[in-house]
């Protein structure tokens, strides 16, 4: 069998611009940066392109590594203008020889500058345009060449190996893909906000699918996810995509050498819907799609439908419950009822000889009623004796006076996991233990949205040794996220986004976990990443698949946090 020969853009439109160049090459605007490029002939191949274009073969491959195991028709090799602009005013520049029909702000809007920075440049375009050759300044030049020295040399790799482009900024891969057709989340945190950090940072990189073998096993991941590449500005909820998909990229290529290869394809979900429809061609083992609850029915029910063989993985959409009754869809997060069992389950047995007391604030919050009311329900079929304990404005010592503290443990559990009233009952909680003859007789039980607690509030749950639910956690000290944080930087040369969860982490361990489940080297597969976990089963009377896992996290009084999986 022969694979379509195909390349996964980060970039979904481009402007062409004419211009004047020392390659002589046309030019594309992509999402404001400048490229050369090349549409491969149908005669062309790689050894033969240096002399035709003007660019040596190893900087062809550093900047195209999709062409390492050859070109084919139709392929659009990219270079970064700056490969041969002049410097002027620290700024790289290249030259726009000015056509007939050209003005001054015709000119300025293709390169998307001010007409008043090219008469910077140009002090007698002042004057008029007509006959000059324009220099047009297209980055900083220290940073460019900060960017450069980040970008790894690319070596040859075996005909039938995956190639996975490496994400120096200003690279852009992309072959037989259609303007239109190119391509993170509904909340983890349970109903909590997610932080994030502003990003400039857009998807630049892909992995290039090569010709396989007829006897080599294939899989194929495809990603329909809003990236939201047509918009001028890209918003913060296409950051968190793109930064997903950066570190499933990075999962992807780790395991790109081993094994059956894996393809990945994309698509911006935001295309007209019947256009991402035509993506299904039932040969995608998994498909994952975005948050967009309407898009995932209609994605899953095309999948169900024509192609059996393909899985949807949703990871974004966690209260979405089209996997009840749709087999061809697994839902990622443990649901809400299978998340409150494993939950209590974990509490009946972590503190057992604990009298648990439920706290709240009259006219307070109560977004964890379900979950507290199903707890006292499992407390009272088990005979469990329980208090509960209704305050006004703040927790104080006057509410806690009745607790023995002395010759009884007792576990807190509050009705609520906003973080504002936290910081009604947390410090009253605190006293009580730094005052009780055994500390360990007073401790406290929480929620996911805790995980997100940073400084005096992080600093409260140690001191209460605090347990809290969660789908996911991670600490910013273990090994594994220290070696994850460091590749990525190598790769995209930048920072991750500040979110919680790490979207570039999930990722990376939603990558991680699938090629390896498509592989068969997971047992019964379980899966346990550097954030999150997989364990995938269907529960009996549903006809799809949930992930069973959840962790319980444990904020101990020397500073340290574990994380146990429950099972």
């Amino acid at each position: 069998m022969n694979f379509k020969k195909s390349v996964l853009t980060a970039l979904a439109f481009m402007l062409a611009l004419v211009c004047a160049s020392a390659l002589d090459l046309p030019i594309k605007k992509v999402n404001g940066k400048i490229y050369y490029y090349y549409v491969v002939q149908k005669s062309d191949v790689i050894y033969s392109l240096p002399e035709k274009i003007g660019l040596p073969r190893k900087d062809i491959l550093k900047y195209n590594p999709n062409a390492v195991d050859g070109v084919s028709a139709g392929m659009v090799l990219t270079v970064p203008v700056e490969y041969d602009a002049q410097i002027k005013k620290g700024y790289y520049v290249i030259r726009h020889k000015v056509q007939s029909h050209e003005t001054i702000y015709g000119v300025a809007k293709q390169y998307g500058i001010s007409p008043d920075r090219i008469i910077d440049f140009n002090p007698s375009a002042a004057e008029g345009i007509r006959g000059l050759v324009l220099d047009i300044p297209v980055s900083k030049a220290e940073e460019q060449l900060a960017r450069e020295e980040s970008v790894p040399e690319v070596s040859p790799v075996p005909a039938d190996t995956i190639v996975v482009s490496q994400p120096a900024p200003g690279v852009m891969v992309s072959i037989d893909v259609e303007i239109d057709d190119v391509p993170v989340a509904e909340e983890q945190v349970e109903e909590s906000e997610r932080y994030l950090v502003d990003s400039e940072d857009r998807l630049k990189e892909g992995i290039a699918l090569v010709e396989q073998p007829e006897e080599e096993k294939t899989f194929s991941i495809a990603l329909m996810l809003p990236f939201d590449l047509e918009k001028e500005q890209e918003s913060k909820h296409s950051q968190l995509y793109t930064e997903f998909y950066r570190g499933f990229l990075m999962g992807v290529e780790k395991l790109s050498h081993e094994g059956g290869k894996v393809t990945l394809e994309a698509y911006d979900s935001t295309m007209p819907v019947d256009s991402l429809k035509t993506k299904i061609t039932g040969k995608q083992n998994v498909i994952i799609t975005s948050d967009n609850f309407r898009q995932l029915e209609d994605i899953a029910k095309i999948v169900n439908e024509n192609a059996p063989s393909s899985m949807v993985f949703n990871l974004f959409a966690v209260k979405d419950t089209t996997n009840v009754t749709n087999p061809s869809v697994i839902q990622a997060n443990i649901p809400r009822k299978q998340m409150y069992d494993a939950a209590i389950r974990s509490f009946i047995t972590r503190y057992e000889g604990y009298t648990p007391v439920f706290i709240a604030r009259i006219d307070g919050s109560a977004d964890k009623s379900d979950f507290t009311s199903q707890l006292k329900d499992t407390l009272k079929n088990k005979g469990v004796e329980y208090k509960e304990i209704v305050f006004r404005n703040f927790l104080g010592k006057d509410n806690l006076e009745n607790l023995n503290t002395a010759d009884s443990a007792f576990v807190f559990v509050p009705i609520t996991g906003l973080r504002s009233e936290f910081a009604k009952f947390a410090p009253a909680l605190r006293n009580l233990r730094s005052t009780a003859m055994n500390p360990a007789n007073v401790t406290i039980f929480g929620y996911p949205e805790w995980v997100a607690f940073r400084n005096d509030y992080q600093e409260q749950l140690h001191g209460l040794d605090a347990c809290i639910y969660s789908r996911f956690y991670m600490s910013p000290e273990d090994a594994s996220f220290v070696e994850f944080e460091k590749e990525y930087k190598e790769w995209y040369s930048c920072e991750m986004l500040s979110t919680i969860p790490m979207q570039a982490v999930m990722g990376y361990d939603a990558a991680t976990f699938l090629v390896k489940y498509l592989r068969g080297e997971i047992s019964e597969k379980w899966f346990e990443g550097i954030q999150t976990g997989f364990n995938i089963i269907q529960p009996e009377g549903m006809a799809g698949y949930i992930n069973s896992h959840l962790y319980i996290i444990n904020f101990r009084p020397d500073g340290s946090v574990t994380k146990e999986i429950v099972k």
